[in-house]
């Protein structure tokens, strides 16, 4: 829970670690940091989470700026209809006219009828 700083408003620990870091570097003595903390804030900090936090600051300027959150487009893959998937598992390799079947069914979730219709149309033409 944040406390109060010496001027009355409230502080976490981490911003209290940040204003010491600023004062001493970030590669202040634990001790100073700690006791700075004490002086200023009235937050007991121990030298394990002093390193904690000076690691985690750290963390924070090699990554940059948080990634942006939001929902993913989905995939073509994902929307295939679940007819097309039906189809191959039913088909066996003993008959090839399921085979057959299963596969257009494929690519006519991926293409649509109307184009592997036309396909058809200009293979068949007599």
């Amino acid at each position: 829970m944040p406390r109060k700083a010496n001027d009355g408003k409230s502080i976490s620990k981490a911003a209290a670690y940040r204003d010491a870091e600023a004062k001493f570097g970030p590669e202040g003595d634990l001790q100073e940091v700690s006791k700075y903390i004490q002086e200023s804030f009235g937050l007991e900090m121990d030298k394990n989470q002093i390193s904690q936090y000076r690691s985690l600051e750290r963390g924070r300027e090699k990554k940059g700026p948080g990634k942006k959150r939001g929902r993913k487009p989905k995939s073509k893959a994902a929307t295939a209809p679940v007819v097309a998937v039906a189809a191959k598992e039913t088909a066996t390799k003993s008959d090839p006219m399921i085979q057959f079947i299963s596969t257009i069914r494929g690519f006519e979730s991926k293409m649509g009828a109307d184009k592997v219709h036309k396909i058809f149309e200009a293979l068949y033409k007599s």
